[in-house]
């Protein structure tokens, strides 16, 4: 019996482990040990560079990283469900950039709990109608955003549909 405690204890701080950032680890290879299976960590900071109205996004702060872990997984599945490309065009946004880009004053970008998502495959509606059956089924808990040309997911803890 002791064993099987042991054995839970080191698999669950092995878990929790990964959602903490390690001292000097950049953004790329937190992401990277994360188990994503369909996103590098090189892919998802390009966005950090996007410039709008002479406005550059920036880089999260590393106490945030952890908070698009639930949105990445979902969206990580639905790659793999969808069985093919699924492009992350948006995620954290700095309050600057989110205000150039036009964003939500609340915007659950600035929080790092949202994506913006196109499948090369789907519809955005096909996209969406998926998300909302898992969110359903209980598999997270958050915000979708049917638009012309793309769904917007994040996992803020409540449910919001517009």
């Amino acid at each position: 019996m002791k064993f099987l405690t042991l054995i839970k204890g080191l698999f669950a701080g092995n878990a929790k482990d990964r959602t903490e950032p390690r001292k000097g680890e950049t953004f790329e290879q937190y992401i990277d040990r994360q188990g994503i299976r369909n996103f590098t960590g090189s892919e998802l900071a390009r966005y950090f560079q996007k410039k709008r109205i002479n406005v550059k996004n920036d880089y999260p702060h590393p106490a945030l990283w952890h908070r698009f872990l639930p949105t990445l997984r979902i969206v990580d599945d639905l790659r793999d469900a969808l069985g093919c490309p699924v492009r992350i065009t948006s995620h954290y946004r700095s309050p600057d950039y989110n205000h150039a880009v036009g964003g939500a004053k609340q915007s659950q970008h600035k929080e790092f709990r949202a994506a913006d998502v196109q499948a090369d495959g789907a519809t955005p509606h096909e996209v969406y109608k998926i998300l909302r059956l898992w969110r359903n089924q209980g598999r997270f808990q958050g915000g979708l955003g049917l638009y012309p040309t793309f769904v917007h997911i994040d996992t803020r803890g409540i449910n919001a549909d517009w």
